[in-house]
């Protein structure tokens, strides 16, 4: 893995607060050398209900139903 990261904003209906909110998702490059594309596995987000402590929700439902690979 490369030391290579991308940010991109989701939005997503999030059923503990009942509405659309948007969480930030943090992908690492995996592109190896014989690759001719860039390609980015997702590792982590952010959200900013979660950051205030707000949402207890495991795991996020925003989360699970983004992209793995881009």
């Amino acid at each position: 893995m490369n030391n290579i990261f991308l940010k991109k904003r989701i939005s997503g209906f999030c059923p503990k607060y009942n509405t659309k909110i948007s969480i930030n998702v943090k992908y690492q490059d995996v592109t190896t050398c014989d690759e001719s594309t860039t390609h980015y596995q997702k590792i982590g987000y952010r959200c900013d209900k979660n950051a205030c402590g707000g949402c207890n929700a495991k795991p996020c439902p925003i989360y699970e139903n983004c992209s793995g690979i881009i």
